[in-house]
């Protein structure tokens, strides 16, 4: 074995010596803000039981207030985490977007439909889903996709009707053996009418699906109400296909697998109620606090919001975008933006249509960062 330099060993102590006298900063949260109502509507109003029916901002400020010390309050990087449907059930605490990580492809699929000038088709979804599963999703990073029980129970009951033997009580985890069983569920799962996430079931109605999809022609973000279908990038085919590879995916890889732990199926129980919108943000996103943002509660101590984390999302778009090969190094940041403003604007199709979402008010909320060294001790630098 042969013995270190002296050098080599001046500089290994260097090194050492270097690690002690590093800042050990951390990112924390000081507190937060919430601002004036951005929808127009006369707050608070209330239930003939006297519970709140829509939310002012002393009360959206009472729900985020103990989230910074009961228990104290979580931090998530924009850029490897999962992001989780803005649905007001949702029992931990999250980065959300609306139709989670299932909505954010949905919208950058047909950004990218957008970008490249192409129609709709499903050699081209398929390619970009693989390439999300692949390069984006991960077992310590899953896609989010969610349904919920009441929606569940009624596809049941439609496949019963429809003579699926043995009646069907649960959605299978695999693929059934049958090849005639398997088309009928693929055949039910991506009908509107058994979507438990109103972003996604509201895209594929009829009546809606114009406001969600995106005019293929000419250099603006234009939703497809009055233009003819060979000009339009149609969200309810989009969504469909996307569904079909979703519970492709999900029943023909292995249980227990690390491809398995890169989706995320949830299940949400009980009605959805919202009492308002807050879009969050956050200060000082740099240094420590780089990509960093607070995981939030929507529903806490019988209070329930919907919790839209836009900053963080357009973070986590601008990664997917890189990370996932969708177009060439020249393209990235058009590709990035035409995705902010399909999200956008199916966004503000989800507010005005939602039953739950379209009589609440909109709030922005800022949560207050610092890069800070609160105990002094040094942090150990990696090389």
């Amino acid at each position: 074995m042969k013995r270190l330099s002296p050098l080599l060993l001046a500089l290994g102590a260097c090194v050492a010596l270097t690690e002690l006298w590093l800042p050990a900063l951390a990112c924390g949260v000081t507190g937060f803000t919430v601002g004036d109502n951005l929808n127009a509507l006369s707050t608070p109003t209330f239930n003939a039981d006297e519970s709140y029916k829509r939310f002012a901002v002393p009360q959206v400020h009472a729900h985020f207030a103990d989230q910074l010390t009961h228990p104290s309050l979580q931090l998530a990087n924009s850029t490897r985490s999962t992001f989780s449907c803005i649905d007001a059930r949702g029992d931990a605490a999250l980065l959300g977007t609306p139709g989670g990580d299932f909505g954010e492809l949905v919208a950058g699929i047909m950004a990218w439909f957008k970008l490249e000038q192409k129609p709709v088709n499903k050699a081209d979804i398929k390619k970009l889903f693989d390439a999300f599963m692949e390069r984006v999703a991960r077992p310590s990073r899953p896609l989010y996709f969610h349904t919920d029980d009441s929606r569940l129970r009624q596809l049941f009951v439609a496949l019963k009707n429809k003579g699926l033997q043995p009646a069907p009580s649960k959605l299978p985890d695999v693929a059934p053996t049958n090849s005639t069983a398997a088309a009928m569920w693929l055949d039910e799962l991506v009908k509107p009418s058994f979507q438990g996430c109103g972003h996604i079931r509201l895209q594929l109605k009829p009546e809606f699906t114009p406001q969600y999809s995106v005019k293929l022609s000419g250099n603006n973000t234009m939703n497809c109400e009055g233009v003819p279908a060979a000009d339009c990038i149609d969200a309810a085919e989009v969504v469909t296909e996307v569904l079909t590879l979703f519970y492709k995916y999900w029943w023909f890889t292995p249980l227990g697998s690390p491809e398995r732990r890169k989706v995320q199926y949830v299940v949400a129980v009980g009605p959805l109620i919202g009492t308002a919108i807050s879009i969050v943000s956050s200060t000082n996103n740099s240094g420590a606090c780089h990509f960093m943002h607070p995981l939030l509660l929507p529903n806490k101590g019988g209070s329930t919001l919907f919790v839209y984390h836009a900053q963080a999302v357009q973070q986590m778009r601008a990664m997917a975008v890189r990370a996932g090969g969708f177009t060439t190094a020249s393209k990235h940041a058009k590709l990035a933006d035409l995705w902010n403003k399909v999200a956008e604007l199916q966004l503000g199709a989800t507010v005005k249509h939602l039953s739950s979402a379209s009589d609440i008010g909109v709030f922005p909320v800022t949560v207050n960062m610092t890069s800070s060294n609160p105990n002094g001790f040094g942090r150990r630098m990696r090389m």
